[in-house]
C-alpha cells in the first residue's frame, strides 16, 4: 500500500533522500496564531476533523501510530482505521484493541487512492469538516493536529494544508518541507528532502503538492474538486489531488509546524520492483492529465531517468517492471499492478 510518499521515482534517482526535527514550538510566531498555540483555539474556531488511517498486514506500525493520535491535544477528531483487505489477522487484533475507533474494512486491496478514498467517505459521512490522512507508517507529533486546524481555521481558502515530515531513523532530518513540480519534466520535488532541519524552512508557504503521509483536506475542497483519482493506486495520486483544487482556486499550504516522522528508508533503497512500475506509470498518467502540452519532454525525461537508475543503482527486475509501466500506460492499463 502506499508508502504515502510522494517523493517521485525522479526524485529518488537523482538525489538520495532523509527526517528532521527542529520545528517551532507552541507559541513561535512563524506558526499561524501563534501567540495562544494550538491548543488556544476557541471552542467556537474549532472544526470537526476525521483521522484516516490506511492499514494492509501491519499490525505493528498501524498500532504504534493510533497510540500517538491517543495523545493528541486538539480533542475534536475521530480516528478511522481503514483495512485494505489484511490477511495476516492484523485487523481483527486491532478492532479487538481499539474499540474507540472506527472500521472501515474493504473486501480487496483497493491501493492508496482507493483505501483512502473509503476513509475520506466515512469522515465526511460522520460529520468531519476536515479529514486527516495519515500514513501507518508515521508518529505524530502531538500538537500536530492543533497546529494544522488553526491554519484552517484562519485561511478558509487552505483547501489542503499539510506541515513538517521528518525521517524516523533521523529525527532532527527533513523528509518534506512543501512541493514543488516542474511541469516540463512531471518531477515532483520535496523541499527540504534530506537536509537537517535548522529553521530554514520556518515560514508559511503557498506550495504545489502535500505530501499524502501528513495531509489535512478541508470537506469543501473535496467536494469541488472530488476525492483521490483512484486510477494511480499508489503514488502521485495526492499531488494530482493537488493540482486539480490550485486549478479549482484553493491553496494548498505548507505550514512550518511539528508534523510527523516516517518510517521510510533514506535514499533510493525504498524503491521496490513494484515501486519502479507504479511511479513510471503514473509519472507519464499525471504529466498526460494535468500537464499534456509536456508530455514529450516528461516522457524523455522519464526514459532517461529511469536508464540511470536501472544502469548505476538497479536490476533487471526493475528495468522489466519500467518497461512494463510504459506499456501498461500506453495500452490505458491504470490501477492495481496486474
Amino acid at each position: 500500500m502506499r508508502d504515502p510518499l510522494t517523493v517521485s521515482f525522479i526524485t529518488a534517482i537523482l538525489f538520495d533522500v532523509g527526517h528532521v526535527r527542529g520545528v517551532p514550538s507552541t507559541g513561535d510566531p512563524l506558526c499561524p496564531g501563534a501567540i495562544e498555540g494550538p491548543s488556544g483555539i476557541r471552542r467556537t474556531e474549532t472544526m470537526r476533523v476525521g483521522i484516516v488511517v490506511l492499514t494492509y498486514n501491519n499490525y505493528a506500525d498501524t498500532r504504534e501510530c493510533i497510540d500517538t493520535l491517543q495523545g493528541l491535544t486538539y480533542e475534536d477528531h475521530e480516528i478511522i482505521v481503514v483495512d485494505n483487505a489484511s490477511t495476516d489477522g492484523s485487523i481483527e487484533r486491532l478492532r479487538g484493541e481499539l474499540p474507540q475507533c472506527v472500521f472501515v474494512c474493504n473486501d480487496k486491496n483497493l491501493g492508496y487512492a482507493g483505501g483512502n478514498n473509503r476513509g475520506i467517505e466515512a469522515a465526511l459521512e460522520r460529520g468531519a469538516e476536515l479529514v486527516w490522512i495519515l500514513n501507518n507508517d508515521t508518529i505524530v507529533d502531538k500538537d500536530a493536529l492543533g497546529w494544522l486546524v488553526k491554519e484552517a481555521v484562519v485561511s478558509p481558502k487552505a483547501g489542503i494544508i499539510g506541515s513538517k515530515v521528518y525521517y524516523c531513523k533521523d529525527k532532527n532530518r527533513l523528509f518534506f518541507a512543501g512541493g514543488t513540480i516542474n511541469r516540463w519534466t512531471g518531477e515532483t520535488r520535496h523541499v527540504g528532502y534530506m537536509e537537517i532541519d535548522r529553521g530554514q524552512y520556518d515560514s508559511r508557504s503557498s506550495v504545489d503538492y502535500i505530501n499524502g503521509c501528513n495531509m489535512l483536506v478541508r470537506k469543501e475542497c473535496l467536494e469541488d474538486v472530488g476525492a483521490l483519482d483512484e486510477a494511480y493506486f499508489l503514488y502521485f495520486e495526492e499531488t494530482d489531488l493537488a493540482v486539480r483544487a490550485k486549478r479549482a482556486g484553493w491553496e494548498v499550504v505548507f505550514i512550518p509546524a511539528p508534523g510527523v516522522w516516517h518510517k521510510i528508508e533514506e535514499g533510493a533503497g525504498w524503491v521496490s520492483e513494484a515501486t519502479s512500475y507504479y511511479l513510471t506509470r503514473n509519472h507519464l498518467y499525471f504529466v498526460w492529465k494535468n500537464y499534456r502540452p509536456y508530455f514529450p519532454t516528461a516522457l524523455l525525461y522519464s526514459l532517461a531517468t529511469n536508464i540511470v537508475f536501472c544502469i548505476t543503482r538497479g536490476s533487471r527486475g526493475r528495468a522489466r517492471m519500467c518497461w512494463k509501466g510504459y506499456r501498461d500506460f500506453f495500452r490505458g492499463s491504470m490501477g492495481a499492478l496486474a
